[in-house]
């Protein structure tokens, strides 16, 4: 018969711990000294093994990755900057309509075209004038905006004669990408703020006074307010431009009609329809009336 050993004879009157917990204690008590330089060897061995790895790596990439990485963002650079890169990045060239000079009133004469912006995120800024056999006209800037039509116009030329050898000249054009974190759906951005609708639209001789008129509703249909709502209206036979004229449309709030009343000098007996052709930087702030306002 196997004689117990006092652990395993020793009772614990308080039940507070077992012979086995208590043998588990004075095991631990006596190798405390070597669990202690046990885990001090350990953690020392840890330090040396990632302290010479990460040397390792630091000097790795000091004597080669480091110039790796120069090589490559020099390929970078030269490759975004080469011909093909920048063709396919850069923004395509303004589609421009045909030029056409129409009599506005006796002595004096508009030129007028039109440039689309087949771009779904670049804003075209357009410093322009034509060269005539008048002589070159004055400057003017027009914004095209992302898909969008905008009048390339001068109006109210004064000339003895209509003039002839018409050119457009551009003197300057600059690009600007809208920014997706600002504007994540350019159309929708656009086609939200250029919401205007015409209705009513009567064309013909004031009888009283023996003037032309056009008269017609129009109407924001978008949820904004501006201060200045700014057109030009075509004057159109069928789909052919028959004669232009400028409309300035003052505070303008969201969902309003105004009756509008045009006097052009133009003969209307050729006019079947109008169409307006929006002159509004959507994209800028100062267009539009504060909230409450």
């Amino acid at each position: 018969m196997t004689k117990k050993s006092g652990f395993e004879q020793y009772i614990d009157p308080t039940g507070e711990f077992t012979n086995k917990e208590l043998a588990v204690g004075d095991w631990f008590v006596r190798h405390k000294i070597f669990l202690r330089r046990l885990s001090f060897g350990l953690l020392i061995a840890w330090c040396v093994i990632t302290i010479a790895f990460s040397t390792f790596v630091i000097g790795e990439y000091l004597f080669r990755g480091l110039w790796q990485d120069k090589d490559t963002r020099l390929r970078q650079v030269a490759d975004l900057s080469s011909p093909t890169a920048t063709q396919l990045f850069a923004a395509d060239p303004l589609q421009e309509e045909k030029i056409q000079v129409f009599a506005s009133s006796p002595g004096k004469y508009d030129i007028h075209s039109a440039f689309t912006n087949e771009n779904a995120w670049y804003v075209a800024y357009v410093t322009y004038h034509y060269e005539a056999s008048t002589g070159p006209t004055e400057m003017k800037e027009v914004v095209v905006l992302p898909g969008q039509r905008a009048a390339v116009s001068i109006l109210g030329i004064e000339s003895p004669k209509r003039p002839s050898s018409v050119k457009l000249a551009i003197d300057r054009i600059r690009w600007e990408r809208i920014n997706a974190h600002f504007v994540s759906d350019v159309p929708a951005y656009v086609a939200d703020r250029l919401d205007f609708m015409t209705a009513d639209t009567a064309i013909g001789a004031e009888t009283e006074e023996g003037t032309s008129k056009i008269t017609f509703t129009l109407t924001n249909e978008t949820v904004f307010d501006y201060w200045h709502a700014d057109f030009l209206v075509e004057m159109r036979r069928g789909k052919a431009i028959v004669g232009v004229f400028p409309l300035s449309v003052p505070t303008l709030r969201a969902q309003e009609e105004r009756a509008i009343d045009l006097r052009p000098f133009v003969n209307l007996d050729r006019v079947t329809n109008i169409r307006l052709i929006p002159a509004m930087d959507v994209f800028d702030r100062s267009i539009y009336m504060p909230v409450g306002s």
